[in-house]
């Protein structure tokens, strides 16, 4: 059976279909489209809604807009997408956010920007900042961008990179945002709260009544690991349960918590489940326990966190929460397509993606 998937369009989508249909129709025969205030008035649309549409056509080379003329509707002939320039700066830390930089790349494309990216190298010390990346984006910036988007991740020198951009800079910052700095900015942010919650509250609706947590060394003292322990806490506290921090939550930054977890293990107060903040830290985990002849799934059932090739490729596969690239890139697409740099945060649902380990 054929299952139909219905998407609903909003105003400013039909309003730029509808036109766009008819310019490649031909049904303008004067070759100017109407007054915006008699298209909102045939609508039923506001202005701005309007306006939004005929700048997206105006960015496809579909029309010209001239002053006391209007929207004049460009010759096939002569018809180019005015390409502009937008900036992506992302962290290169390869498996985990290489499929969303891709998208967010492709919406940058799709939308008529020409894509500069700006890589940053996890560990930079400030004199490589200083002579590399600063000069990288003092010079995209002195160009005039449209908007830069950056991963709001915690080695990326905010304070560095800030005292460049002006009032004039449309600024997004997607995926995470760990900097105690304000700007005015678009937010569009995966929920690591809510991506913890579903975690732990998958785990105790399982079955689980003794689990652990394993925060990843590498979100000490950042404002992501705040996030995620207090989605666990929250999950716990829906069940009438209390998370017993010194007692169940073992931080990667302690070396010696591969001993502490098996010492767990070993005692008359074995873990059920493991929440790892991290695909790859619930794999090491797993191989510690393998030479407990422990195996997830059977022994233990475990969530990682980024869906990333760790709980994919390896067996068995792992249950994992996606920071859900594709919704992020959509929300993104739409915000290029619209070009509405508000300042305003959306908050992106983490997903929970189920594999035989739980």
């Amino acid at each position: 059976m054929q299952v139909l998937k219905l998407k609903f369009k909003n105003k400013y989508e039909i309003l730029r279909e509808n036109i766009k249909n008819n310019i490649l129709k031909g049904k303008y025969a004067d070759g100017i489209l109407p007054p915006e205030e008699k298209l909102a008035e045939f609508y039923g649309l506001n202005r701005g809604t309007v306006n939004k549409v005929m700048s997206s056509l105006e960015s496809e080379g579909l029309i010209s807009r001239k002053p006391r003329v209007g929207s004049i509707i460009v010759d096939i002939k002569e018809r180019k997408p005015a390409l502009r320039l937008g900036g992506l700066i992302m962290l290169n830390v390869g498996h985990v956010y290489g499929n969303l930089h891709t998208l967010m790349t492709r919406e940058i494309r799709k939308n008529h920007y020409f894509p500069v990216l700006l890589d940053v190298e996890s560990g930079l010390d400030r004199q490589n900042i200083e002579k590399n990346l600063g000069n990288y984006i003092k010079s995209f910036l002195d160009s005039s961008p449209d908007f830069l988007a950056v991963d709001g991740m915690y080695d990326l020198p905010f304070e560095f990179f800030s005292k460049w951009l002006n009032k004039k800079t449309n600024l997004v910052i997607f995926n995470r945002y760990e900097s105690d700095l304000k700007f005015s900015a678009t937010y569009i942010l995966s929920d690591y709260q809510k991506g913890a919650y579903i975690a732990t509250k998958h785990l105790l609706e399982t079955g689980c009544k003794n689990v652990i947590i394993i925060p990843s060394h590498f979100y000490e003292n950042c404002r992501i690991s705040t996030d995620m322990l207090r989605g666990v806490e929250l999950a716990y506290a829906e069940k009438g349960k209390t998370l017993r921090k010194e007692e169940d939550v073992f931080p990667t930054k302690d070396r010696s918590y591969l001993e502490l977890i098996i010492k767990r293990f070993k005692s008359k107060h074995r873990p059920d489940g493991i929440f790892a903040f991290s695909d790859s830290n619930a794999r090491i985990i797993q191989n510690a326990l393998g030479e407990l002849n422990l195996c997830p799934g059977r022994d233990y059932k475990m969530v990682g966190y980024y869906n990333t090739p760790w709980a994919i490729e390896f067996d068995p596969k792992l249950t994992s929460i996606s920071i859900n690239e594709a919704a992020i890139a959509a929300e993104f697409g739409n915000l290029l397509s619209m070009r509405n740099f508000e300042n305003r945060k959306i908050m992106i649902a983490p997903e929970l993606i189920i594999r035989e380990t739980t």
